[in-house]
């Protein structure tokens, strides 16, 4: 490189000496600091900084104008030499970005994902049920490509290649071209068009997400996905996968395969989709669907709608006004504690309103409707409980938890198929006396037992003793 330095000859004239300095001779300069002289005129450079202290009105202080330094002269002001102090501030200020990138500012979305997360998650859902998809919240954004945590959240808008204007793909090689006055661009090489694109990642993949809002995507392994605060969306795609939404109201997908979903506190919505899949509501008015597969749902403390679907599924209310949902298969349900709802739907269900094991079943306080819809159904009532069997051949029973003055109500009995079956303990019943008295609304009876009123049954004041099974709590 060449470079021209004016003097002054000795005779009066100028003296021009061109001096060649090679990268390492600049190099050295720049690091200790050297400035070339330049022609300038104080009015072109001399900046008023005003306010600040900097410079002046009178141009004292540390002027703008009157040297360049080697950076400025190479034409490399936005670009800083290494070792420089701008070069320094430049380092800082890339790592802040880096830092607040990976931490996941409070407030703000924050993406994790192991495949693509423009595509819309798989819903596994075989059959309509009540649950509705939720969108979104409005402030979860994904990014257009996988993100890595090392880089900033926001890279801002892509530079211009002066090619056509096609979605960049970020698994092409790259090269390195040239435009006129922009520097050097990243330019993608033609995609192969026998290419099908990345395949989803089949390693397993543990992703944690921020105080804020998330959107966290697992891939084909078995993954495991930890939403911690706000409200996030989880969705563990293929692979039997572990998915915690920590607080807040978060909607979680299991995708394919057994997964493992537990939605914490706040008013969730967990679909398990296919696989047997364990789901736990916990504190909160939770949603929680299990789709297709043999599923274990428990609502935990709140008000809960728990939604079965296909295959032979298990759902506990838990504590709460729940509404419990078998659909199909051979379902079983348990209300819990609360006013809870039970249907069991088609196949042969068992649904237990409040039994013998649950210590609120004896004051009536926490009356449950049982319906068993289509199958041959069992139905274990509680104190003050509401049963109707629906169609086949249904079993009702009570028991001598039911206490005077709670009895429950059998609303469709039908004597030609269904069956009441009353069960007693033996230590509190040594020589238990079963009676049909009638009701005291018409054409109902009671099934009584030692004087107490365990079940009302409507529409059949012909009902018989011979129609009813007593047993044994102890075999």
């Amino acid at each position: 490189m060449l470079f021209v330095v004016n003097g002054i000859r000795p005779g009066g004239g100028r003296l021009g000496v061109v001096v060649m300095l090679g990268l390492l001779g600049l190099m050295g300069l720049a690091m200790m600091g050297v400035f070339f002289e330049a022609p300038h005129s104080d009015a072109d450079h001399d900046e008023d900084a005003g306010a600040n202290g900097t410079d002046g009105a009178d141009g004292d202080g540390d002027d703008a104008g009157g040297h360049q330094s080697i950076e400025d002269f190479m034409g490399l002001a936005d670009h800083p030499l290494a070792g420089s102090a701008a070069a320094d501030a430049a380092a800082e200020d890339h790592a802040a970005e880096e830092h607040a990138t990976e931490d996941g500012p409070t407030g703000d979305p924050t993406a994790h994902d192991a495949t693509d997360p423009t595509a819309a998650p798989a819903d596994a859902q075989a059959t309509p049920h009540p649950l509705a998809e939720e969108a979104p919240p409005a402030d979860m954004t994904t990014a257009d490509q996988p993100l890595d945590p090392s880089l900033p959240a926001d890279p801002g808008p892509p530079q211009e290649t002066g090619a056509a204007d096609a979605p960049i793909d970020p698994d092409a090689p790259q090269t390195v071209g040239e435009e006129p006055g922009d520097g050097p661009v990243l330019e993608p090489l033609p995609a192969d068009p026998a290419d099908p694109g990345p395949a989803e990642p089949t390693d397993p993949e543990t992703l944690t997400g921020t105080e804020g809002p998330d959107l966290l995507t697992g891939g084909a392994g078995d993954d495991s996905l930890s939403g911690h605060g706000g409200d996030d969306m989880l969705d563990g795609h293929a692979g039997n996968d572990s998915l915690d939404g920590g607080s807040g109201a978060d909607l979680m997908h299991g995708g394919a395969g057994d997964d493992s979903m537990t939605g914490g506190d706040g008013a969730d919505t967990l679909h398990g989709d296919a696989g047997n899949d364990t789901l736990d509501g916990g504190a909160g008015d939770d949603s929680l669907a299990g789709h297709e597969g043999d599923d274990l749902i428990n609502g935990g403390v709140g008000n809960d709608t728990l939604i079965g679907g296909e295959g032979d599924d298990t759902l506990h209310g838990g504590a709460g006004d729940d509404v419990l949902q078998g659909n199909a298969g051979d379902d079983s349900l348990t209300g819990g504690a609360g006013h809870d709802t039970l249907m069991g739907g088609d196949g042969n269900d068992t649904l237990d309103g409040a039994g013998p094991d649950d210590p609120h079943a004896a004051d009536g306080s926490d009356a449950d409707y049982l319906n068993g819809g289509a199958g041959d159904d069992h139905l274990i009532l509680g104190a003050g409980d509401h049963a109707s069997g629906g169609e086949g051949a249904d079993t009702f029973e009570a028991g001598d938890w039911i206490t005077a003055g709670h009895e429950a109500t059998i609303h469709d009995f039908d004597p030609s198929q269904d069956r009441i079956v009353v069960e007693y303990d033996p230590a509190q019943h040594p020589d238990p006396v079963l009676t049909i008295e009638p009701g005291e609304q018409a054409d109902s009876v009671y099934v009584t037992l030692d004087g107490v009123h365990l079940a009302q049954v409507l529409g059949v004041p012909g009902l018989t003793a011979a129609s009813v099974e007593l047993v044994s709590a102890s075999g």
